[in-house]
């Protein structure tokens, strides 16, 4: 794998010096291409609401070798790739993004060892590669009350003289999705009384996922089974979403047991549910809400869906998250996959200081004994660094006596690792040292720390930066903070806005 922090050195500390391509606007759901010139950058401006999710795919043309960089319009990096598929391929991708603000957001696409070539760059709403979906596709009704006219205005759909109810209908051409990102544009919708605009997601026969949207303003989820519904969110207000507005796009991601809803988009709101776990059909639909006879008149347009890069279900694990606060953290590694959306925010604690003047480990347990055994574990530390010597702050997971437990860390040096404690030792484990990670004696240095453990694995992001990967006994331990010194020195460590999210 080649360094992925190529990118950061150009885009950050080199504009001066390199030539740059004059930024361009870039829209999801399309793709262009551009060139980089020798030692320099491309990049590409566009516009995203807060909570809104978004891939990106960087294909090398003739052989270029791309590196991608995102950041915000102060030019604050945020995130990157380089070889997500390497040595099978060298194109950049990063899927799955959660953007955290409404703001201008940079694409910076520079070249593998100052290289130039030419490239193209899609930016995709959800996933990464879009579905085909025909136009010329005869949906199917699913209830005989519901008429349905397709064509190159969109789908049209009338439903006549029926009392509060909400009627689907399925492109049968469209096979069975699991992990999917669907949106759909609204418009026109009219009702003698009150409508419902909706969608319906992985459906198997009679049972499937309901998501609505209505005249007030609101939205719902729902589970239905075998024709009987469960509501697993009722019907919800959120500020992004006007009542009585009859023009405006909605979409949902589907993500293993987890499901994000958006609205002209912008991040709405996310519920979980486990009664479906395969594949099924997709859907649109429109209801009716008054308990007298009533009808709903509607029409969708621009339907897009959006699946994962791998069609065999791998999952691409992010070289490179962005740094948040806990909820936005935590949604966003449940859309990467990389930690279930079945859980909870299970602990909050807003600063923790632990301190030590001698060689070893300094433990501070937080929790008041819980245990954890899947979970993420985030945090803002501060090391504070005496004058003489190598110290560090690190993280204990897995405790469950003073002679067993993990831990994790960074030094003052640049190093950081994952070790085991067994009976009097450390195990060998995952030891490594970068420069950016140093602090300079009698300074301080702030740093991110990120740990996963999710079964039998242990996956360690420093400052957003995956810088290791081990394997760990999947079993339940407490939680802690520690100073880790390898010298006889004054060593500080402030933990600050820790959180965890257990499943």
């Amino acid at each position: 794998m080649k360094n992925g922090f190529l990118a950061a050195l150009i885009l950050i500390m080199s504009f001066h010096a390199v030539r740059v391509q004059a930024q361009s606007s870039l829209v999801p759901n399309q793709t262009v291409t551009g060139v980089v010139p020798e030692n320099g950058v491309s990049t590409w401006r566009f516009q995203a609401y807060a909570g809104a999710v978004m891939s990106f795919l960087v294909e090398g043309i003739d052989g270029f070798d791309p590196i991608l960089t995102l950041s915000d319009a102060n030019g604050r990096e945020l995130t990157g790739n380089d070889d997500f598929d390497y040595p099978a391929s060298t194109d950049a991708l990063l899927e799955g993004v959660t953007l955290t603000r409404t703001s201008i957001y940079v694409v910076a696409i520079s070249g593998y060892g100052g290289s130039g070539g030419s490239y193209r760059l899609t930016l995709m709403p959800g996933y990464t590669r879009r579905f085909p979906i025909s136009t010329e596709d005869r949906w199917q009704a699913a209830n005989p009350a519901l008429t349905v006219e397709t064509g190159a205005g969109g789908v049209r759909m009338a439903l006549e003289n029926v009392t509060a109810a909400t009627a689907l209908a399925y492109p049968p051409s469209l096979i069975s999705l699991m992990d999917f990102y669907l949106q759909a544009r609204v418009q026109s919708v009219v009702s003698s009384d009150g409508w419902i605009v909706a969608a319906a997601l992985r459906r198997i026969g009679n049972t499937y996922y309901l998501l609505e949207f209505n005249h007030l303003g609101r939205w719902r989820f729902s589970a239905v089974n075998n024709g009987t519904p469960r509501i697993v969110r009722d019907w919800t207000p959120h500020p992004n979403i006007v009542a009585g507005t009859t023009q405006f796009t909605f979409g949902v991601m589907a993500r293993g047991a987890g499901f994000d809803v958006f609205y002209n988009g912008g991040f709405v709101g996310s519920v979980s549910d486990t009664m479906i776990a395969e594949s099924g059909a997709v859907g649109l639909g429109i209801g009716t809400t008054s308990m007298l006879s009533s009808n709903t008149r509607a029409q969708f347009d621009d339907l897009l869906i959006t699946i994962p890069y791998h069609d065999d279900g791998t999952v691409i694990r992010p070289q490179r998250i962005i740094v948040s606060d806990a909820a936005n953290m935590s949604l966003a590694l449940q859309r990467a996959h990389m930690i279930s959306p079945v859980g909870e925010l299970a602990l909050t604690v807003p600063a923790v200081t632990v301190e030590y003047a001698r060689a070893g480990v300094n433990r501070q347990m937080v929790g008041q004994g819980t245990t954890y055994s899947n979970f993420a574990l985030g945090v803002q530390v501060t090391l504070q660094q005496g004058s003489l010597g190598v110290g560090g702050c690190g993280l204990v997971v897995r405790w469950r006596a003073d002679a067993d437990y993990t831990l994790l860390y960074f030094d003052s040096s640049g190093g950081y690792g994952v070790s085991q404690r067994a009976t009097d030792r450390f195990l060998p484990g995952l030891f490594n040292s970068e420069p950016r990670f140093a602090t300079a004696p009698g300074t301080t240095g702030r740093h991110h720390m990120l740990v996963i453990a999710n079964r039998d694995t242990l996956y360690y992001y420093l400052n957003g930066y995956l810088v290791g990967t081990v394997a760990n006994l999947p079993r339940a331990g407490e939680i802690g903070a520690a100073v880790v010194n390898f010298d006889s020195t004054v060593t500080t460590c402030s933990f600050a806005d820790l959180w965890l999210w257990r499943w």
